[in-house]
């Protein structure tokens, strides 16, 4: 059988590519987290009863990273309840 002796070339450029691809991804993956969480939010305002408006006025939105190396983005979205002390007491209401 024939000897036959390969070469690759380009690998550094492989691998540079590859990092600005993930780089790239890991901020859509974030920026995807953040837009369905200001999703969440809009929609459970929409649901909030308003009677003096200070419960819906008080709802957060927080984005972070559930880990030190930030690969895994997380979102927090809720109620302030030093604004509306209220707020834990409607969401626990029977629907009507």
């Amino acid at each position: 059988m024939p000897q036959v002796n390969y070469k690759i070339s380009g690998l550094q450029n492989i691998q540079n590519n590859l990092t600005k691809a993930l780089q790239g991804v890991e901020g859509h993956t974030r920026e995807g987290v953040k837009s369905a969480a200001m999703l969440v939010k809009k929609e459970a305002k929409e649901m909030t009863s308003i009677d003096t408006g200070e419960l819906i006025g008080s709802a957060f939105l927080s984005t972070g990273f559930e880990d030190s190396a930030k690969t895994k983005p997380v979102a927090l979205v809720g109620y302030g309840v030093h604004t509306a002390d209220y707020a834990a007491a409607v969401h626990e209401m029977p629907e009507e």
